[in-house]
C-alpha cells in the first residue's frame, strides 16, 4: 500500500544537502522510493546503513525519523530527529515532527517548545502554529489557542481544519455565535463537511436550537453514520430531548468505533440514569473515575446519580468537586443546594440557590441550553475523544527529502 510521508504536513518539501559520495546519494534515493512503496521498515534499514557510512548524514536521520513517526515508534522517532537537530539546529522539519512525535508519547511540554521551534523555518512555520493552536485546546488555554489560529489565518484562510479548530475553541469559550461562523464558512465551501455540521449542532444544541441542530446531525449523519463524534452529539441530543433509549443506542453506537471516549461513556450512563437503571449507571461513571476524575460534568452527573441511590453524602463531595473545577457551573450549584437541604445546611443552599439563579439568568438572557452538557476539549487531556481530536483533515503531503 502506497503511503505517503508525512500525511499530517501541509507542504511538499525537498531538501537538498550535500552527501558523502554518489552512494550515499543512490541509497537516500532506494529508501525514499522503498518508503513511497509502503516498504517503510527496509527504508528504515537503509537509512541505518547510511548512517553507518556516514554518522553525520542529517538527511538520514531525518528521513528516517519521519518514518519512525508515521509507524508509531514515537521514542525512537525522537531519538532519530534530535541527532538531525543536532546536527542542523535551523531544521524546522526535525523539530515539526519531533514536537508530533512528543505529542504522541504525551510529553506535552515537549512537544510545545519543538512546534515553536519548528517556526524557524518557513515551510514549517504554518504547520507549526496549527499544532501549537491544537495543544493548547486540548490544554484548555483557549485564548493561546485561538492566537496560534488566527496567526494560521493570517497566512492562508482556506484551511477548513483551521476553521473548525478555531470553532471548537470558540465553542468552549462559550462564544457560539462566532463558532458558528467559522462552520458556516467551512460548510459554504464544501456542504458536504460532515464535521462542520456536527460543530455546528453542537453549538445550537448550546443555545437551544434543537429542532435545527437535529436537522444538521441529520445530513452529517447521512454522510458519516459510523463517526464517534456524529454519534456523541446525537446521543447528547436525545439527553436534552428526554429520549433515553435513543440516547443510549447512540453512545453505543459510538462506544464501538471508541470504546475509551468519556463523552459517550457519560452519555450512556446519563442513559441509564434517565431510565432509572441507577446501579447500570453507577458502574460506567466507577469505571472511568480515575480517567474523567478533572471534568467537571463527570463528577456532577455523578453526584446526581448517587443521590439517586440514596447516598446524598457522597454525592455532596462529587458536586463540590464539579464547582471546584468550574466555578460557574449553575446547574451543580442548584444540586448542592437540594444536598444541602438534605443534611440541614439551610443557610449554604440558600447561598447555593442564588448563586444559581443569577448564573441561570445569565444564559436564559444570552439564551444558553440550561441542560449541563459535556464541553468537548474538557475529556481532552487523557484520552482525547472530542470536539477537536475528532476533527480530521488531510493536508497536502510531503515528500521525504532526498538530498
Amino acid at each position: 500500500m502506497r503511503i505517503f510521508i508525512t500525511k499530517f504536513l501541509t507542504i511538499a518539501l525537498v531538501i537538498f544537502a550535500s552527501c558523502n559520495g554518489r552512494q550515499e546519494s543512490l541509497l537516500i534515493e532506494a529508501a525514499s522510493e522503498l518508503a513511497q512503496n509502503g516498504k517503510v521498515s527496509e527504508a528504515i534499514e537503509v537509512y541505518n546503513k547510511i548512517i553507518g557510512i556516514n554518522p553525520n548524514n542529517k538527511i538520514a536521520y531525518l528521513n528516517k525519523g519521519i518514518l519512525l513517526y508515521e509507524s508509531a515508534q514515537y521514542n525512537l522517532a525522537v531519538e532519530s530527529l534530535t541527532k538531525a537537530i543536532e546536527l542542523d539546529p535551523l531544521e524546522g522539519m526535525a523539530y515539526l515532527i519531533r514536537g508530533k512525535s512528543n505529542l504522541k508519547i504525551q510529553d506535552y511540554v515537549a512537544a510545545e517548545n519543538d512546534f515553536k521551534s519548528a517556526q524557524v523555518s518557513q515551510n514549517t512555520s504554518y504547520e507549526a502554529l496549527r499544532s501549537l493552536g491544537s495543544l493548547n485546546l486540548m490544554k484548555k488555554n483557549f485564548g493561546f489557542a485561538l492566537k496560534y489560529f488566527n496567526d494560521c489565518l493570517k497566512i492562508s484562510d482556506t484551511s477548513s481544519l483551521v476553521y473548525l479548530s478555531r470553532s471548537s475553541a470558540y465553542y468552549e469559550m462559550g462564544e457560539y455565535e462566532k463558532s458558528m461562523a467559522d462552520c458556516r464558512r467551512v460548510l459554504f465551501r464544501n456542504s458536504d463537511n460532515w464535521q462542520a455540521s456536527v460543530v455546528m449542532a453542537k453549538n445550537l444544541l448550546a443555545v437551544n436550537a434543537l429542532d435545527t441542530a437535529k436537522n444538521y446531525l441529520e445530513k452529517a449523519r447521512k454522510i458519516a453514520p459510523e463517526a464517534t463524534m456524529m454519534n456523541q452529539v446525537m446521543s447528547e441530543y436525545y439527553l436534552i430531548i428526554g429520549e433515553y433509549p435513543l440516547a443510549v443506542a447512540f453512545a453505543e453506537k459510538g462506544l464501538q468505533s471508541d470504546p475509551n471516549s468519556i463523552p459517550l461513556l457519560l452519555s450512556k450512563a446519563r442513559g441509564f440514569d434517565g431510565l432509572n437503571k441507577y446501579n447500570n449507571a453507577n458502574e460506567i461513571y466507577l469505571g472511568i473515575e480515575k480517567i474523567a476524575d478533572s471534568i467537571p460534568e463527570f463528577h456532577y452527573f455523578l453526584a446526581k446519580n448517587l443521590m439517586a441511590l440514596g447516598d446524598s453524602a457522597t454525592a455532596l463531595i462529587e458536586v463540590s468537586d464539579a464547582i471546584a473545577l468550574r466555578s460557574n457551573y449553575p446547574e451543580a450549584y442548584s444540586l448542592r443546594s437540594v444536598l444541602r437541604v438534605k443534611i440541614g445546611d439551610f443557610k449554604g443552599a440558600i447561598e447555593d440557590k442564588e448563586k444559581a439563579r443569577g448564573m441561570n439568568l445569565w444564559k436564559k438572557e444570552n439564551g444558553i441550553n440550561q441542560t449541563a452538557t459535556l464541553n468537548s476539549t474538557q475529556s481532552n487531556i487523557t484520552v482525547a475523544p472530542t470536539i477537536q481530536s475528532n476533527i480530521t483533515g488531510e493536508a497536502p503531503t510531503a515528500t521525504l527529502p532526498k538530498k
